[in-house]
């Protein structure tokens, strides 16, 4: 098919603005793909990058003239050389990209490329492309946090279970990666915890939490030891403030080994808690060839990750053992990002995604 030289795509200024802009379509290099885009879905991570900086290094900061945004689906138009994967041209498929680093990479745009091996195949009559634009960064994440042999390295679906009965612990189960690990932790044999507003109850339920408390009760803790049994060793802060992570030390059981894993750089305050506890960073961009001294790209977790995607993922999908975020769409396509972006970081989204269709 015959493509544009040149589509829309949110183009970031410098005054820390977007605009939608007429921009280079994008050429998939080795083991790339370049994708039609017909849906997006908005991240916190779109806005910390856009006014702040993420916790990997000073120099990913956005700056003015990248292309913004992580999560999109659509269908594959033009492949690259050397494919690791068997993804071709018709397919539809969900991925992620680092958005706000360079003029190469973007997935709010008509038109976006992504590695091929990091590209789910949605899987004919399951999801829509809505639905799917959700998995890339909370999916992907979940899947590097539970399973990565840096991080937990839980038995993966099908493997091998943990004793009846196991606890696995999530602060934030009602954020977009809170969803996905309270589904990946159950299917892998886990009771899960958590704790969200009293109006998320019912839906981090419905994606298998076993318990769940409010975040703000002041006798939390309690409950949530009285609950398991004081049995938590493992567990994943979806949100990762300095004050969720203090909090998930507390709810791991005393006295034994635990892990957590954590999504933002924890302090030496919060490390120095517990003796008996790791407390992990896993940043997934690593697996995009995002580099940092304390965050090197790992060929073991890409290869972990992108075995998932291709050979877990499709049959839980199609077999409805995992469902996507719950999602909100917003109509107004590329022009509305800014606002989206917006009513995200104004603390208005709970328990939802914003997408839009394109």
């Amino acid at each position: 098919m015959s493509l544009p030289k040149t589509v829309k795509a949110v183009v970031v200024q410098e005054n820390k603005t977007t605009v939608v802009q007429e921009v280079p379509i994008q050429t998939p290099g080795e083991n790339e793909i370049l994708v039609r885009v017909r849906a997006i879905a908005i991240n916190p991570t779109d806005w910390k990058r856009l006014w702040f900086f993420l916790p990997i290094s000073a120099k990913l900061m956005t700056k003015a003239g990248t292309y913004i945004g992580c999560d999109f689906a659509g269908e594959v138009v033009q492949v690259g050389p050397n494919l690791k994967t068997n993804v071709k041209i018709g397919d539809k498929v969900a991925s992620a990209v680092c958005g706000g680093v360079s003029r190469e990479r973007g997935a709010f745009s008509e038109y976006a490329k992504a590695f091929a091996d990091l590209a789910f195949i949605i899987p004919e009559g399951t999801w829509s492309v809505e639905e799917a634009c959700t998995i890339g960064i909370p999916l992907y994440t979940s899947i590097q946090a539970l399973y990565g042999p840096r991080t937990l390295g839980l038995p993966q679906p099908g493997e091998k279970a943990p004793p009846a009965g196991t606890w696995f612990f999530v602060y934030g189960g009602s954020s977009s990666v809170g969803q996905y690990a309270i589904q990946l932790a159950k299917f892998s044999g886990y009771m899960v915890a958590t704790v969200a507003s009293p109006h998320n109850f019912d839906l981090v339920k419905a994606f298998g939490a076993n318990v769940v408390f409010d975040y703000k009760d002041p006798d939390v803790i309690r409950k949530l030891k009285e609950a398991t049994g004081d049995g938590v060793h493992l567990a994943l802060d979806a949100i990762s403030l300095h004050e969720t992570q203090a909090f998930t030390v507390r709810v791991l059981a005393e006295g034994t080994k635990g892990r957590i894993i954590v999504l933002n750089r924890a302090t030496d305050e919060i490390k120095g808690m517990r003796k008996d506890l790791d407390v992990v960073l896993t940043i997934i961009y690593s697996a995009f060839g995002v580099r940092d001294g304390n965050n090197v790209p790992d060929d073991e977790e890409r290869k972990n990750l992108s075995g998932f995607i291709h050979d877990k993922l499709p049959g839980l999908v199609r077999e409805g053992k995992i469902k996507p975020n719950a999602i909100t769409k917003w109509e107004g396509g590329l022009e509305k990002v800014p606002d989206a972006i917006e009513h995200l970081a104004a603390g208005k989204v709970s328990g939802e995604k914003i997408v839009f269709s394109l």
